[in-house]
């Protein structure tokens, strides 16, 4: 669904929380019932949970990609889509600012400013983004706290013939002249898993663990969320192929990522990861405890011990 609908003035972060103010951060499972095909959602539909990433200059938006809520003001996204705003001068100081844009329930719109991007060591096509709220968000003024959906994610590697769900943000480039106008579109693709690289593929680009998926995917999508039947997270996408087959990096390299969250105000760790998280009961990723990690030669190594990985997977 585009929607022109959505606007949100750009007001000061949150650097504090208000008087009597009240965060909840309910872990969401999403499951699409279809087994094959590509739609529009509606814009509420996955309540915030996955966000269009904006870089604004100027006069204009620009929706370069997709990423998705996997802790309190930290999302995953695809590493390669911060390297190209790099490359392209997107995230200079003088190129514009990058924002992520998540919409929920009621019509209420979070705008988030990115502050820091860390990616994997093992150079995965991942990135954690830790992301600091602005103090006004659009929609009726919530009685009770306010809830930021989360991901929950599993550490596997999805079998072959494993029906995955893509959902993400169109590409888009609006401009806008006195508000804030977000030319917003929501889509959705299934499709079921045909090939398994447990150790990357690097002629497509995929250094890290990574899934083949029947589904389309168009521009926009890469860093979008992807989903197992379950409706667990389990990656993002980092590639298509002539719109038929699209390429999922696996979330799990990225548990063990240093990362440094700046919100909510004074109420994270300064230094943490995903996983440091999850052990504390602020985030749920299942089959934590299949997931190694280590040093060797100053680089940190992460594996996996998953039965889902089949003896004819690709390796190459």
């Amino acid at each position: 669904m585009v929607s022109d609908r959505f606007h949100v003035e750009i007001v000061p972060l949150e650097d504090s929380v208000s008087p009597g103010g009240q965060y909840a951060f309910p872990q969401k499972t999403v499951k699409i019932d279809a087994i094959a095909g590509f739609r529009d959602l509606q814009l509420p539909q996955l309540d915030g949970l996955v966000v269009a990433l904006d870089w604004v200059a100027r006069d204009r938006h620009h929706i370069w990609g997709s990423a998705v809520m996997v802790a309190p003001g930290v999302a995953l996204t695809a590493g390669h889509v911060i390297d190209e705003m790099r490359c392209r001068g997107f995230l200079a100081e003088a190129g514009g600012q990058l924002w992520a844009i998540s919409v929920h329930v009621a019509d209420r719109v979070e705008l988030w400013r990115a502050d820091s991007f860390t990616q994997d060591e093992e150079g995965s096509d991942l990135s954690l983004l830790t992301l600091v709220r602005t103090t006004a968000a659009s929609g009726p003024p919530a009685d009770c706290p306010l809830k930021f959906s989360l991901a929950r994610m599993a550490a596997r590697i999805p079998g072959v013939g494993e029906t995955i769900s893509l959902v993400g943000f169109k590409a888009a480039e609006v401009s806008f002249e006195h508000s804030a106008l977000m030319g917003l579109a929501l889509v959705g693709s299934v499709g079921q898993v045909t090939d398994q690289y447990p150790q990357g593929r690097d002629r497509h680009g995929l250094p890290n663990p990574a899934i083949a998926v029947a589904a389309r995917t168009v521009g926009g999508m890469s860093g979008c969320a992807a989903f197992d039947a379950a409706g667990h997270l389990i990656g993002v996408i980092s590639s298509g192929l002539e719109e038929s087959v699209s390429f999922v990096s696996l979330s799990w390299p990225a548990i063990h990522v240093p990362i440094a969250p700046k919100w909510p105000p004074a109420a994270m760790p300064s230094e943490t990861s995903l996983a440091a998280l999850a052990k504390d009961g602020r985030y749920g990723i299942e089959h934590l405890d299949r997931v190694r990690t280590w040093v060797k030669d100053g680089l940190r190594i992460t594996s996996i011990s998953d039965t889902n990985v089949g003896e004819n997977s690709n390796q190459s």
